[in-house]
Order: structure tokens, then sequence, then C-alpha cells
């Protein structure tokens, strides 16, 4: 029985529906089971939505992540980063 436990699928991570944290200039929205979020910073540099870098555990999240909803969720939280990113590149200005 062991044996075939080792040679199981490694399980999907999947996003909570608890909603994004904001914490020192980061968003965080966590994952599912795990004691680790994935995490995007605002950065004034940040133009568009495919400059926005969201990462877990130091990868690219959206790389670890393939349901759907999930991919919403990550799509959201580089939203609201963006957003922050250009607030704070405005008032830099």
């Amino acid at each position: 029985m062991l044996a075939s436990c080792a040679h199981s699928p490694p399980t999907k991570l999947t996003l909570s529906d608890l909603g994004t944290r904001f914490w020192q200039d980061t968003y965080y929205l966590s994952v599912t089971g795990q004691p680790s979020s994935i995490q995007c910073d605002v950065n004034s540099t940040y133009k568009a939505l495919d400059d926005v870098f969201v990462r877990y555990k130091g990868q690219d999240a959206t790389a670890l992540f393939d349901s759907d909803d999930d991919l919403i969720k990550i799509n959201d939280l580089k939203q609201k980063c963006l957003d922050k990113s250009m607030i704070k590149a405005a008032a830099i200005k």
C-alpha cells in the first residue's frame, strides 16, 4: 500500500476564497492547506498587467496553478497590485 502512495501524483495547489491581504506594499493570497501564500509586491515601475510578478515560494505562481478559478484569483491579485503600483508611481512624480 505504501508503494502505491509513493507513486501517486502530487496534489494540485488551490487558492483560498478568503480574499487578499495587504501589508507593507505586498498583497498576499493564501494557498489552501499550506502555510505559504502567493505574493505580489507593489512596484512603481509596473505599467501593465503583464509586468506584475506573482510568486509562490519564489517561483512564478501562474505556472503552479491551472484551474480557471485560481487563474482568475491570480489575475485579480495582479490587478490590485497594478492599481496600487500606479497610484504609488503617480505619487512619486
